[in-house]
Formats: C-alpha cells, sequence, structure tokens
C-alpha cells in the first residue's frame, strides 16, 4: 500500500505528465476549460482541462490538474491559479486560444486578468440557468403541474380513466387514438 502511494503511482503521474508536456508542446493552439467546484465533504476544487488537435489530427484533451484551492475564489486569485498550472505544463498564454467557464462573475474576472485569452461562456451552465429561471415563471409551474399530472396518469391508469383525467386537466373533452 505504501509502495502504491509513495512510489507506483507518483512514477506513473509523473511519467504521463511528461507525455503531456510534450504533446502540447507538439500542437500549435490550445483551447482550455476551468471550473470551480466542492467535493461531497465540501472541500473547494479547481478543475483546468486542455484541448488541442495533435499533428496527427487526432482531438486531445486533458485534465492537467485538479487542485484543492481552499483561498477565496476571487478572479484574481482563480487567475493566479490558472498561470501556475499552465507554467507547470510549460503553457505560454499566446498559445490559448480560448477559455470556457461558467458565468460567474469571478470566472470572468479571472479571465480579465488572462487578458489575452477569449472567454466562451459553457453552454451547459447557460441553457441550465435558462431551465431553472423558466421554471420558475408562474405560467411555466402551472404548465408543469399539468405535465407531471399527465405523466402520473399515463404511467397508472388505464384506458377510460386516462381519457377522463386527461379531460380534467386539460378542461375539455379528450379523444385518444390507439395505434
Amino acid at each position: 500500500r505504501k509502495y502504491l502511494s509513495k512510489t507506483a503511482i507518483p512514477k506513473k503521474h509523473n511519467k504521463m505528465k511528461m507525455k503531456v508536456i510534450r504533446e502540447l508542446r507538439d500542437c500549435g493552439s490550445i483551447s482550455l476549460t476551468t471550473d470551480t467546484w466542492s467535493s461531497n465533504t465540501m472541500d473547494p476544487y479547481l478543475s483546468l482541462t486542455a484541448h488541442f488537435i495533435s499533428p496527427t489530427w487526432k482531438l486531445r484533451t486533458y485534465c492537467l490538474r485538479t487542485i484543492y484551492m481552499p483561498e477565496s475564489h476571487t478572479g484574481e486569485n482563480l487567475a493566479a491559479m490558472i498561470r501556475t498550472i499552465l507554467r507547470e505544463y510549460d503553457i505560454t498564454l499566446d498559445r490559448v486560444v480560448s477559455i470556457t467557464t461558467d458565468s460567474g462573475r469571478n470566472m470572468v474576472k479571472a479571465c480579465d486578468e488572462l487578458s489575452s485569452i477569449v472567454r466562451v461562456p459553457c453552454f451547459g451552465h447557460i441553457l441550465h440557468n435558462s431551465v431553472n429561471n423558466a421554471t420558475k415563471h408562474p405560467d411555466m409551474a402551472q404548465t408543469l403541474k399539468s405535465i407531471r399530472s399527465i405523466v402520473t396518469t399515463f404511467s397508472h391508469s388505464g384506458k377510460q380513466v386516462l381519457i377522463t383525467k386527461c379531460s380534467l386537466v386539460f378542461q375539455q373533452p379528450l379523444v385518444l387514438i390507439w395505434t
């Protein structure tokens, strides 16, 4: 056990890290993704991932680092940590063409600190926030309630009960055509 944690795993890690550094040196441009998150025990982390096309035209993606980051997640601290990881992998800012992040003020500020890099807002975060905001709208709440009722009805009812319940939900007669 001690051999694995003190010798075998660090040796394998260093070997892989050197391979990634060589691949990064051989590529032209690099795009990054980053996010901060908390573990189940609420420990704060930052992850930074590099994406690039290899000289043989293969898409490569490597998580460069997931690092414990207990200090405040200010834009300045995030930018400093990203710079540290980039230096560790011998990546200069002029080779980084974009960085995808959430739209939190601290991430926007961090990208401003990394002035030459274009920030691309994460579509997944935007979609998640849009759906959450839409479901809070009063009209949407009623629609979702009706949809849930229909799904429950389909899941637990026979044909006649289904027709009756759907007619009540939509407040008009419902004709179902079974194929």
